[in-house]
C-alpha cells in the first residue's frame, strides 16, 4: 500500500492558507495591500476580539467586476502575472486571488465591490466553500470581510496569543503602513472605537510624531539613478529607545524587514548617539520592481536588491542628510497656508536653520520649511516603458554622498613610474571648503556653574545649560574630521591596480567602502573576491598599492568599524577638550558657544552624550508658582 496520498483540495487549501495567514494581523496586511493595489485612497479597518471575530477592510479603490469576483476566491487566480517573468517584475504588492483564497478558506468570507459602471456585487466564502455572485447594496470600492476567523482550524486558533496582543499587532502594522504609504488616508477602529488615523493633509514626519509620541521628525530625501528614498528620522537628541524596533522599513510601499537595511540607519547616527541607544526612523524606498526580489518569502516580508550596496548607501545618506546641521530638538505640526500639492506642509521649530534646540528663539527661517519633494513617488513611474532608450550608465553609488565618477585631476597626463604605477604632475585635489557659517541666535552669557555648565539667557525667554566639555569635544572632534579630509587628497590611477581579497575580507570591503573611501581609495568590483583599485591617497603612490589597501581592509575585519573608524578621533578630541571644573572667562565662554553653534551636530558629543539642556522661563516661573 502506498504511504504517500494527494491531500484533498479542501485540505490543501487550509495548509496552504498557512503561509500567508498566520495570525489576524497577516489578514489586515493582505488586505490592506490589496487595497493600495486597487488605487484606493481612503482605507478604513474595522476590528473585533483582536480580529478574530470580525476584520473588515473598507477602501474607495476601483473595485472588482461581478465576473471577476468567483476567480478573486481561487488558487493561482491573478490580474498580475501570465508569465513567470511577470512574477518577478511586478509593480503591485502581489497577487490578489493568492490573498483572498487563503482568507477565505479560514474564515466565513464576504467580498463586496462595486466598479465605475455604478453597480455592485458580492460573493461569500464559507471556509472555503464559494456561492454565488449576487447583487448587494451600493458601495463605491471594495469591502472585504472575514469573520470568525480560523474557526475551522481549532489546532491554529489555539495556539493563537490573547485578543489584546493580537489587537495591538494589527494596530501596530497600520500605523507602520501609513509611515511608507503618505499618499494613502488610513483609519483603524477596533470593538468600534477609533485607535489611529492618518490623514491625506499629513506628511510622513507629522505621521511619525503621532506614531512615536512626543518625537520630532525631519524629513531627508535622496535619488539615485531609478531608486529613491525618503525618510522621517529623529534627531541625534531625541534617539533614546533601547530597541531597533522603531525603525520602519518599506519597499515599493510594503513594510519588510531587513537587518542590513537597519544596520545602514544605525551607521547614520554612528558617533551621535550613545551605545545602547537606537533612533526612530521610517524609510520609503521606491525601485523599478525589475531591480528588486519580494519574492523571497512566503508573505514577502523580506526582498532581496539587485544591487544591495547602492540601497545601503543611499539610505545610510538620506538618514544623515535629513538631520545634518538640524540642532538637537525638533517639533512639528502643520501650517496654515497650503504648498504647492495642496497639503499641509509641516515646518520644524527650531531656534535658526539648523541651529540651537531652542523653540521659537527667533523667526524659522524659510530654508527650515519642509520643502515639497521633487521627486513624487509613484510606483508606475519606475516602470519599464515598452521602448526605452539605454541610458548612459551611472556610476555606483558609494556612502557619504559620493560618486565613484572619474575625477578631474590635473591638465597635466598621468605619467607611468617606475613602480608601474602613475602619479600626477601636480596635485589637483583642493582641500574641501568649510561650510559657511550659520546665522548664529541671539544669547547673552549668564554665567558658569560649577566650572562646568555655562548659561545663556536667550531674547526669546528661554535658558541654556551647555556641557563645556561635551561641546569643546563635539568643536575638536568636526575640526579633526575636516582637517583629515583635507589631507587625504587622492588622485586617479590611469590604470587600476587589481588586489585579490579572502571571501571574509571582500565582505569587509563592501561594508566599510566609505570607510575605506574616507582614507582617499576607490575601488570597484572586478570578479570574485578581486577588486580594482581606481583611486588612490598621493601619499601611497610610491608604495604597494595593492598591500596598502589589504593591510586596511584587514585592520577594518579584525578591528571593526568603530574603533577603525574614528574613535582615536574622539579620544584625542576627550583628552585637548576643556574640562569640567575648567574655569571660564566671560568672552571665552561666548567664543565656545559660537563654535558650538556652527558645528554640523551639536546636539551630542562625539560619545553621544547630550550638549545641551534647554529650559523655557516659563518653565522656571512655574517652579516658583508664578
Amino acid at each position: 500500500m502506498s504511504v504517500i496520498r494527494k491531500l484533498a483540495p479542501e485540505v490543501a487549501s487550509r495548509i496552504a492558507a498557512g503561509e500567508v495567514v498566520e495570525r489576524p494581523f497577516n489578514v489586515v496586511k493582505e488586505l490592506m495591500e490589496n487595497s493600495v493595489d486597487a488605487g484606493a485612497s481612503k482605507i478604513t479597518v474595522e476590528i473585533a476580539d483582536g480580529g478574530l471575530s470580525l476584520i473588515r477592510i473598507t477602501d474607495d479603490g476601483k473595485g472588482i467586476g461581478p465576473e471577476d469576483l468567483p476567480l478573486a476566491l481561487e488558487r493561482f487566480a491573478t490580474s498580475k502575472a501570465s508569465s513567470v517573468e511577470d512574477v518577478y517584475c511586478a509593480g503591485t504588492f502581489g497577487f490578489r486571488g493568492e490573498a483572498l483564497a487563503a482568507v477565505s478558506s479560514v474564515s466565513d468570507f464576504t467580498l463586496r465591490s462595486g466598479t465605475a459602471s455604478g453597480k455592485t456585487f458580492e460573493i461569500k466564502s464559507r471556509f472555503g466553500e464559494t456561492g454565488e455572485v449576487k447583487p448587494a447594496p451600493a458601495v463605491k470600492g471594495t469591502v472585504a470581510e472575514a469573520v470568525n476567523l480560523f474557526e475551522n482550524v481549532p489546532a491554529r486558533r489555539k495556539f493563537l496569543k490573547g485578543s489584546r496582543s493580537l489587537e495591538s499587532e494589527i494596530i501596530k502594522f497600520v500605523k507602520h503602513f501609513s509611515l511608507i504609504n503618505p499618499g494613502v488616508e488610513v483609519a483603524v477602529y477596533s470593538n468600534g472605537k477609533c485607535a489611529y488615523e492618518a490623514f491625506l493633509q499629513e506628511d510622513t514626519c507629522i505621521r511619525a510624531s503621532k506614531v512615536f509620541p512626543g518625537k520630532g521628525f525631519c524629513r531627508g530625501e535622496l535619488k539615485y539613478g531609478s531608486s529613491a528614498v525618503a525618510v522621517a528620522a529623529t534627531l541625534p537628541a531625541a534617539c533614546d529607545r533601547l530597541k531597533r524596533d522603531g525603525i520602519i522599513l518599506g519597499v515599493n510601499g510594503r513594510l519588510i524587514k531587513d537587518p542590513s537595511l537597519v544596520q545602514a540607519v544605525v551607521r547614520a547616527y554612528h558617533r551621535l548617539i550613545p551605545d545602547g541607544r537606537f533612533p526612530a526612523v521610517a524609510v520609503d524606498i521606491r525601485i523599478k520592481p525589475d531591480e528588486v526580489d519580494a519574492n523571497v518569502h512566503p508573505a514577502k516580508l523580506e526582498v532581496r536588491f539587485e544591487k544591495p550596496r547602492d540601497i545601503f548607501c543611499l539610505v545610510t545618506d538620506a538618514v544623515a542628510k535629513s538631520f545634518e546641521g538640524r540642532g538637537m530638538t525638533a517639533e512639528y505640526g502643520p501650517v496654515g497656508e497650503k504648498d504647492e500639492g495642496g497639503s499641509k506642509s509641516c515646518i520644524m521649530k527650531e531656534s535658526v536653520s539648523g541651529g540651537v534646540s531652542v523653540p521659537s528663539l527667533t523667526a524659522i527661517p524659510a530654508e527650515v520649511k519642509t520643502k515639497k519633494p521633487e521627486y513624487v513617488f509613484n510606483l508606475t513611474e519606475l516602470e519599464i516603458p515598452d521602448e526605452e532608450p539605454v541610458p548612459a550608465p551611472l556610476p555606483p553609488y558609494s556612502a557619504g554622498g559620493a560618486f565613484n565618477a572619474p575625477e578631474t585631476v590635473s591638465s597635466a597626463r598621468l605619467l607611468p613610474a617606475s613602480s608601474g604605477v602613475e602619479t600626477p604632475a601636480a596635485a589637483s585635489h583642493e582641500p574641501e571648503p568649510l561650510r559657511e557659517k550659520r546665522p548664529l541666535p541671539s544669547f547673552r552669557i549668564a554665567g558658569q556653574v560649577g566650572n562646568t555648565y555655562i548659561i545663556c539667557e536667550t531674547d526669546s525667554g528661554n535658558i541654556l545649560f551647555i556641557d563645556q566639555h561635551a561641546a569643546h569635544e563635539r568643536i575638536l572632534f568636526e575640526k579633526a574630521q575636516r582637517r583629515e579630509r583635507a589631507e587625504k587628497a587622492s588622485i586617479v590611477l590611469h590604470d587600476p591596480v587589481k588586489v585579490t581579497l579572502t571571501p571574509e575580507q571582500a565582505e569587509c570591503a563592501f561594508e566599510n567602502s566609505d570607510i575605506i573611501e574616507s582614507y582617499g581609495y576607490s575601488f570597484r568590483e572586478a570578479g570574485e573576491n578581486v577588486f580594482e583599485i581606481t583611486r588612490v591617497p598621493h601619499i601611497a603612490v610610491r608604495k604597494n598599492i595593492a598591500s596598502a589597501f589589504e593591510k586596511i581592509v584587514s585592520e577594518l575585519y579584525v578591528t571593526g568599524r568603530s574603533k577603525t573608524e574614528d574613535a582615536p578621533r574622539a579620544l584625542l578630541s576627550c583628552k585637548a577638550a576643556i574640562k569640567a571644573g575648567d574655569r571660564l572667562t566671560e568672552m571665552e565662554m561666548e567664543y565656545l558657544v559660537k563654535l558650538l553653534f556652527n558645528t554640523d551636530n551639536y546636539g551630542t558629543c562625539p560619545h553621544g552624550r547630550p550638549i545641551i539642556y534647554t529650559m523655557s522661563l516659563t518653565e522656571l516661573s512655574r517652579k516658583f508658582l508664578r
